[in-house]
């Protein structure tokens, strides 16, 4: 009944020390809301972590010790006791010491005790360590509100020990300059974060949607106005010396709900119109579009989109002009534009079907939107393009490349790849084709 106490006392320790290692403290924190009881001393007990668990591993270690020394002879002389046990155990003894190890001692004692702490291995094992981990695995919150009670009392009797303990280790650390702290490290690379989102999406924790979510929200920090912008000669634009006809015909024609106004040309943009203005008022006499403007906001194109995201939040916008390093308008930014970055296209029923940004085709090249990101085609072709290209888009190191206006069938080559114009806008490259060259 002693050895089946220490092992259960073991399995105690055990899942006391996997429930206090796998607790987060907004766990706890959400418990203490929600009136669970106890949770207040564990949010004191996960402040003094590592002290709790080194007092629990001094109980396990102490019962390890005393199961070997005292449980092994005890389960020895048991089994020894057992009808036809001493008997079978001194004939295998006498049957090994003949053909195998003549150094063996003749008695039966010595394999008795060999098979007793055997048999205590596997029971501490099984029942004493794996069985309590099994257990609180997945249900850390269930079980760690019933283990405070052993948590203080264990902590309560070793706490000079550990005090000692702590302070030797301490010092032996410094002398390998290791600095202790005693806080907790929650913090998470960006690129730890996705090897977890990969590991929980290849495991099923997180559908295909819910991954490709998250790398968004990380890519998101990453991106700068200028990569997420309407260029400027994209933009579809209203001006101040415009007739009320004129505005109502760029309106049904392009079927936005908002356009920046401008006077003389798009670097003077002096406001926002919203549809929604003309529809409320009455222009049957004189009409005036300077009197309808919205404010807007200014932004620069290096500008982090997160942080364009929460001025137009803070001025509550839905546009953003984008300007260059001398004030001069470059593009546009809509709040439609950064959501999409985020959850993906969100087109409505105006908006033409559009080309994906990458289609592969059936020889292996890839058909790809001018406008995609440089970075996003290095990365997609496992190219590395050179570091003194400062372009944005495949669109643009093409038209640097090139030195001219492109024109459709145009190639560039780099390294393995050739790139080819399929699709020109004016002077914008709308398609490329990426072939890799085959080596001659």
């Amino acid at each position: 009944m002693f050895i089946l106490f220490l092992i259960l006392l073991n399995a105690l320790f055990v899942a006391a020390e996997t429930s206090l290692a796998r607790i987060r403290r907004a766990q706890l924190q959400e418990m203490q809301e929600q009136g669970v009881s106890g949770a207040e001393t564990l949010l004191h007990i996960f402040d003094r972590k590592n002290h709790y668990i080194s007092a629990l591993q001094i109980g396990i270690t102490c019962i390890s010790l005393l199961l070997g020394w005292y449980g092994g002879p005890l389960l020895a002389d048991w089994m020894m006791g057992l009808p036809g046990v001493k008997q079978w155990m001194t004939a295998t003894v006498r049957a090994v010491q003949t053909q195998v190890f003549p150094w063996l001692p003749d008695t039966a004692s010595s394999l008795s005790l060999l098979c007793a702490f055997l048999i205590l291995l596997l029971l501490l094992v099984v029942i004493g360590e794996l069985l309590p981990r099994i257990i609180v695995w997945d249900k850390v919150e269930e079980v760690i509100v019933h283990l405070v009670t052993p948590l203080r009392v264990m902590y309560l009797l070793t706490c000079p020990l550990v005090g000692v303990a702590f302070w030797i280790a301490r010092g032996i650390a410094r002398l390998f300059g290791v600095k202790y702290t005693q806080e907790e490290d929650i913090s998470r690379s960006e690129e730890e974060l996705r090897q977890i989102v990969s590991a929980s999406e290849k495991e099923g924790e997180l559908d295909r949607g819910e991954s490709v979510l998250i790398d968004n929200v990380l890519e998101f920090n990453d991106t700068v106005a200028r990569e997420v912008m309407i260029p400027r000669q994209d933009m579809v634009c209203l001006y101040v010396d415009d007739s009320l006809e004129e505005i109502r015909e760029v309106i049904r024609s392009s079927h936005h709900t908002r356009f920046p106004v401008c006077e003389e040309d798009k670097d003077h943009v002096l406001g926002i119109f919203h549809v929604r203005d003309l529809l409320n008022g009455d222009f049957s006499k004189k009409f005036d579009i300077r009197a309808l403007l919205r404010k807007t906001i200014m932004v620069p194109e290096s500008m982090n989109a997160l942080r364009v995201l929460q001025a137009m939040q803070k001025q509550r916008v839905h546009l953003a002009v984008v300007v260059d390093e001398y004030g001069g308008t470059v593009g546009l930014v809509t709040l439609e534009d950064l959501l999409e970055e985020i959850v993906g296209d969100m087109g409505d029923e105006y908006e033409p079907v559009e080309l994906p940004d990458i289609m592969q085709l059936a020889n292996g090249s890839y058909d790809i939107d001018g406008e995609m990101p440089l970075d996003d085609v290095s990365e997609l072709l496992n190219l590395p393009f050179d570091e003194e290209d400062e372009d944005d888009t495949l669109g643009g190191y093409i038209f640097s490349r090139l030195g001219r206006k492109p024109e459709e069938g145009d190639e560039v080559e780099w390294k393995d790849w050739t790139f080819t114009v399929l699709k020109m806008d004016q002077f914008r490259i709308e398609r490329v084709k990426a072939e890799k060259t085959e080596a001659e």
